[in-house]
């Protein structure tokens, strides 16, 4: 469930998925609505709402892609990587906290709904950074690749069959960044 692109020439290729709404594995120009070159790892965002990731070796050729065709380039708050942060292999502050808090309220979720997001993905991401052991950044690349890594137990992966509508729904929850509330 990785949907990370490569540039080719004047498109991007993406693996072949039943999540992605696209009509094939090309993601031409048109499809693209921008690129967050500072998300880790880099995003493009498309017209029809996928995030299709891309390397960050590739961040710079991404950018002169998107000036060559006039796709806007964008930063947004990462949404995710606040929801993921008590799985970090560290400690926080009280303050670093409170700024995480604020990032989540900002986003429109509340206590209880980062509570009910935490319950539905924490011992899968738990269990995927024990293997990781990443101590700095776990975000949307990260959940999606936990959902469907052999590490992590199976009864605490995204089954196949589910893999489209949880694909979806934190897409949705990454996309509250720019729509609090939906």
């Amino acid at each position: 469930m990785d949907p990370f692109g490569e540039l080719t020439g004047d498109h991007f290729r993406v693996p072949p998925s039943g999540f992605l709404a696209l009509p094939g594995d090309v993601l031409p120009p048109a499809a693209i609505r921008e690129f967050d070159p500072g998300a880790i790892p880099p995003e493009l965002r498309t017209t029809a709402g996928d995030i299709v990731f891309v390397s960050a070796v590739d961040r710079e050729a991404v950018k002169r892609f998107c000036a060559d065709h006039g796709i806007p380039l964008r930063t947004r708050p990462d949404v995710w990587a606040a929801l993921l942060e008590p799985y970090l292999d560290t400690e926080f502050s009280e303050q670093e906290q409170e700024l995480t808090d604020a990032l989540l309220r900002r986003a429109g979720l509340d206590g209880a709904a980062v509570q009910e997001i935490r319950d539905r993905v924490g011992s899968m991401v738990w269990q995927y950074n024990l293997v990781v052991w990443d101590w700095v950044h776990l975000g949307l690349a990260d959940l999606f690749e936990a959902a469907t890594s052999s590490w992590v137990p199976e009864e605490l992966r995204v089954a196949e069959v589910d893999q489209a509508d949880f694909y979806r729904w934190a897409v949705r929850i990454a996309g509250r960044a720019d729509h609090p509330g939906t």
